[in-house]
């Protein structure tokens, strides 16, 4: 069964490396349902993550939602780092192609967060460069947040780092934050998810 599932998750890549989103979407369910059978924690999450990654890509952004909390969940529940990067950056993707900036926010601080508690530089820097967009999207609609991605840019937001004596908190006045953003749309809004791939 564990072979099974695991061809159904390849075939679910193949088909979404071909623009075949719903051959892929189909597979990636059928693998998640062998995958929950099986109890394998880990690989649940990445078809989750992958569920999420099509149904956006086919505009179902509520129901990619709905995937990568779950798969957020399930991450956190057994200390899946990865998993947790992951879900976090597309689930602020998800919020911010919708023009919920201050959602996609609140998810981008707590990439930060977590980039803070492992001592990872470099997700830290991914979460910064995640915020910095965000805040330069607010700007643009004239939030309450002026200046804070100049701020990110000249390193006045960033993790403590004791052995270096810095006094800097986590997400500067802790307000928001999380991971990184593969690549802007044509309108510069909107951010593409890509499906994990599968690795053991």
């Amino acid at each position: 069964m564990s072979q099974e599932a695991d061809a159904l998750f390849k075939q679910g890549m193949q088909s979404y490396r071909s623009g075949k989103l719903e051959p892929a979407k189909v597979a990636w369910e059928q693998a998640l349902s062998l995958y929950r059978t099986l109890d394998n924690l880990q690989r649940q999450g990445a078809a989750l993550g992958n569920l999420g990654a099509v149904s956006q890509a086919l505009g179902k952004v509520s129901e990619a939602i709905a995937y990568y909390q779950q798969h957020l969940s399930l991450a956190a529940e057994i200390a899946d780092r990865q998993g947790q990067r992951n879900a976090i950056d597309n689930l602020g993707h998800a919020y911010s192609s919708l023009g919920d900036y201050s959602t996609a926010l609140s998810y981008y601080q707590h990439g930060l967060e977590l980039a803070c508690q492992w001592e990872d530089s470099t997700l830290e820097s991914q979460a910064l460069s995640n915020l910095r967009w965000i805040y330069q999207r607010l700007d643009d609609r004239g939030s309450s947040h002026p200046g804070r991605a100049g701020a990110i840019e000249h390193g006045q937001i960033a993790c403590l780092d004791p052995a270096r004596g810095d006094q800097r908190e986590c997400g500067g006045d802790r307000e928001q934050v999380a991971r990184a953003l593969p690549g802007d749309d044509a309108e510069g809004d909107k951010r593409q998810c890509e499906p994990e791939h599968h690795g053991q």
